[in-house]
């Protein structure tokens, strides 16, 4: 469990009036908490921050 969120800034071009191409660039932040357990120190929690940068390019019709 935890927090996930991922802004984007991006643009949208028209071809023709049914066609279009977009660019996205975005970031991608998830702090995951988990609980873990190991045989000899029993049961312990730890948070861990997942950071990635996002590019997506595409075509809509």
């Amino acid at each position: 469990m935890g927090l996930c969120l991922n802004p984007e800034l991006g643009f949208l071009y028209t071809i023709k009036e049914d066609l279009e191409l977009y660019f996205t660039v975005g970031f991608e932040l998830q702090n995951l908490h988990f609980i873990e357990t190991e045989y000899d120190y029993g049961i312990g929690s730890n948070t861990v921050n997942l950071d990635a940068l996002s590019v997506s390019i595409g075509v809509a019709f």
